[in-house]
C-alpha cells in the first residue's frame, strides 16, 4: 500500500472549465492531473492547487490526479467526469446591494466555468471564471465610486446570458461592526476563522508572537464567515486580532471597526480529533472525515473485522477544510480510523464499520413545487451516505439532461444546492449513488415561473445580542436578506421554508428587524418589523467534534486565500447547535442558513 493518500481533484467540473482545482496535498509534492490520457505535472508548495489549464474542459473527459513526495507515490484519485453545460445560462446573481467602498463583490448562481462579468458605466469593472460551486468573488480595483448602479451577467461557453442582474449601490456606514475570531485557535493550523464581517470589506489579520513582533495579513472578503489562508502556521502562545475597514484608501472611504478581542493560539489537544461521518458502505472510494484543521496531517487505518487486532496504515495526506479523502474500494466490516497529527498531537477517530451494500436502492423524491431561480432542492427518501445527484432538462423538452447539483446525504432528506440556478418550464428530477450502484431516477418536477413574490416572516422576538435572526414563509430556494431599520445586516440563500439567517452584526436593543426574499430579478416587499427585545445572548456553543467544522466551503475569494468557516463557530442567542448546521457541506458563508 503506498505511505500517500491521493488527493482529491474538486467536484464539479463542466464543459469549457479552464481551471482544476486539487486539495488534500502535501506541500512540496509533485501533483499530476490526468485529463483523459494527457498529464500536467508541478510541485505544489501549499496543500491545494490550481492546475490552470491550456485548453477548456470537454464533456465526458475523465479527470483525476495523483501525489508523489520522495520515493513515496499515491494512488490514482477517483475520476471526476466533466458535465455538459446547461446553455443559455441565467445571469449571475449577486447582493441586490453592495456598499460604495467595498473591495469585492460576490457572484453566484452559474454552472462551474462560465465568465462572471460585472459592469459599470458602460464598462466591465471585474471579471473571473466560476469555481466549482458557480460562484467568484470579484475584485473591484479601479470601481467607479461614483456610480449609482453595477450589473453582473455571464458567458458561458461564450454564449452570453439573455439578461442582467442590476445591483445598487449604497453609503456604507462611518462604524463596521467588529469582526469575531471564534476559539479554539491552535498552534501550527494555517487558517483562522473570522465571522462578523460585512461582505466587500477589507480584513486585516495581526498576528503577534511571543517577542511582541507583529505579522500582518490583508484579505478582501465577500462573506459574512471565511477561513483566511495566512499561509503561515501559527505558534503556540501567538495572539491574533483582526478589524475590517472598506477601502480606506480611498479618501472618501473612512468605514472601519475597532480590533476584534485578541485570542491565543493553544496547545492542541482533544479538540482535533477528527470524525469518519456514517455510514459508509462497501465499494465506496471516498469516506468524509470532519474537524480537519488545515496545518494537520491526516491518516487513516484499516482493519478487516472486529476480531482484527492490527491496523494497516492506508496513507497520509494534508488536513483541508472540505472533507472528502479517497480511499481504496472498501469491503463490507471492514473496520476504518483516522487520526489527525498537529503540532506532534496525535488524535484518533472512534472507529467506523463498513456497511454492506442494502439489497435495493430506491429512487429519491423531489418534492415539489419547484420555482425559477431557485438555489437549493430538497430531496427525499434518500439512503444516509449516498450522494445525491440532480439533473435538469431543456424547457418544454426531457431531454437531454444536464447536471446541476451533487451531495453527499447526512439523513434521508437533503438539500442539494444548484448551480446553475433552476430554469423556468424546465424540468428536475434526482438519483442516488451508493458504493458504485446507481438508483432509478426520481419522477420529474417541472419548475414554475413565480408571479408576485409574497414577504416573508421574521419570528419574534428577536433578541438584542443574536447574530441570526428567524425567518418563516421563505421560498425554498431563494434569497433572503435581514434589515435593520433599512439597512442590510445579513443574508442567505434557503432551501427550506423556515430557517435562521446568519447577520453581518449583532442585533441592537434599538434595531427593526425585516426580510425581504428574492428569485432571479424580482423580490418581495418587507416583511412586518419586529423591534428587537432584550435578552441573554449565549456564547459559543459547546465544542462537538463531529459538528465543529463540518462543512467545506469555496476556495476562491478573490485572491483565492479564503475558505468560509462551518457556523458552528458563530456566537447566537437562543438557537440549539444542531438547528445552526449548515444546509450543504459547500460551501458558503453567505449560504450558511441552517435548516429547521
Amino acid at each position: 500500500m503506498p505511505n500517500l493518500l491521493a488527493p482529491t481533484v474538486a467536484e464539479r467540473l463542466a464543459k469549457c472549465c479552464e481551471q482544476v482545482f486539487v486539495f488534500g496535498v502535501m506541500p512540496g509534492a509533485e501533483v499530476t492531473l490526468r485529463v483523459e490520457g494527457t498529464d500536467y505535472t508541478e510541485t505544489v508548495p501549499g496543500r491545494g492547487h490550481t492546475f490552470d489549464l491550456p485548453r477548456p474542459l470537454e464533456a465526458g473527459q475523465r479527470v483525476s490526479a495523483q501525489q508523489r513526495l520522495g520515493a513515496d507515490e499515491s494512488e490514482w484519485s477517483p475520476e471526476v467526469v466533466v458535465e455538459e453545460v446547461y446553455l443559455p445560462p441565467n445571469p449571475s446573481l449577486s447582493e441586490p446591494s453592495i456598499p460604495r467602498c467595498g473591495t469585492c463583490v460576490l457572484a453566484w448562481g452559474v454552472a462551474p466555468g462560465s465568465r462572471l462579468i460585472l459592469e459599470s458605466g458602460g464598462g466591465v469593472i471585474a471579471d473571473g471564471q466560476a469555481n466549482r460551486y458557480g460562484e467568484r468573488c470579484l475584485k473591484l480595483d479601479d470601481y467607479p465610486r461614483g456610480s449609482t448602479g453595477v450589473f453582473s451577467s455571464t458567458e458561458t461557453c461564450e454564449t452570453p446570458s439573455a439578461s442582467r442582474f442590476h445591483i445598487d449601490v449604497h453609503q456604507e456606514p462611518n462604524v463596521l461592526p467588529t469582526p469575531l475570531i471564534p476559539e479554539p485557535v491552535f498552534g501550527c493550523q494555517t487558517r483562522v476563522g473570522l465571522s462578523g464581517l460585512v461582505p466587500g470589506s477589507l480584513v486585516q489579520i495581526t498576528v503577534t508572537d511571543s517577542d511582541g513582533t507583529d505579522r500582518n495579513y490583508y484579505l478582501r472578503t465577500c462573506w459574512s464567515n471565511v477561513n483566511a489562508n495566512l499561509g503561515d502556521e501559527l505558534a503556540v502562545g501567538d495572539r491574533i486580532t483582526a478589524r475590517q475597514s472598506m477601502a480606506e484608501h480611498d479618501w472618501d472611504c473612512n468605514s472601519q471597526s475597532g480590533p476584534s478581542a485578541p485570542v491565543q493560539a493553544a496547545t492542541p489537544d482533544e479538540r482535533i480529533k477528527p470524525v469518519i461521518m456514517q455510514p459508509i458502505y462497501e465499494g465506496d472510494r471516498v469516506i468524509q472525515v470532519t474537524n480537519q484543521i488545515e496545518g494537520g496531517l491526516i491518516t487513516v487505518y484499516s482493519r478487516d473485522d472486529e476480531n482484527d487486532t492490527e491496523e494497516e496504515d492506508l496513507g497520509s495526506r494534508s488536513s483541508s477544510q472540505f472533507p472528502e479523502v479517497p480511499v481504496s474500494a472498501l469491503r463490507a466490516r471492514q473496520i476504518l480510523r483516522a487520526a489527525q497529527e498537529l503540532c506532534e498531537v496525535i488524535e484518533y477517530s472512534d472507529p467506523v464499520t463498513v456497511q454492506p451494500l442494502p439489497a435495493d436502492l430506491e429512487a429519491p423524491r423531489v418534492p415539489p413545487p419547484l420555482y425559477a431561480c431557485a438555489s437549493v432542492v430538497m430531496v427525499e427518501n434518500v439512503l444516509p451516505g449516498a450522494m445525491v445527484y440532480l439533473v435538469q432538462s431543456e424547457p418544454h423538452d426531457t431531454e437531454p439532461e444536464y447536471p446541476i447539483g451533487q451531495d453527499w446525504a447526512s439523513g434521508p432528506s437533503q438539500a442539494v444546492w444548484v448551480y446553475p440556478v433552476l430554469t423556468a418550464d424546465s424540468y428536475v428530477r434526482a438519483y442516488q449513488v451508493v458504493g458504485g450502484r446507481t438508483s432509478p431516477f426520481s419522477d420529474r418536477v417541472p419548475v414554475d415561473r413565480m408571479e408576485g413574490i409574497p414577504a416573508p416572516t421574521v419570528g419574534d422576538p428577536v433578541l438584542a445580542g443574536s447574530r441570526s435572526v428567524w425567518v418563516r414563509d421563505i421560498i425554498p430556494g431563494a434569497y433572503v436578506r435581514v434589515f435593520d431599520d433599512g439597512q442590510q445586516i445579513g443574508g442567505s440563500s434557503v432551501g427550506m421554508a423556515q430557517a435562521w439567517i446568519p447577520l453581518w452584526r449583532p442585533v441592537t436593543e434599538n434595531s427593526i428587524i425585516t426580510a425581504r426574499q428574492m428569485l432571479c430579478l424580482d423580490e418581495s416587499a418587507e416583511s412586518a418589523p419586529v423591534p428587537a427585545t432584550p435578552g441573554t445572548c449565549h456564547g459559543p456553543p459547546p465544542y462537538e467534534p463531529e459538528a465543529w467544522n463540518d462543512g467545506d466551503w469555496s476556495s476562491d475569494v478573490c485572491s483565492s486565500d479564503l475558505l468560509r468557516p462551518a457556523g458552528a463557530r458563530l456566537h447566537r442567542c437562543r438557537v440549539p447547535w444542531r438547528q445552526l448546521r449548515r444546509c450543504h457541506r459547500r460551501r458558503f458563508g453567505r449560504r450558511f442558513a441552517a435548516l429547521h
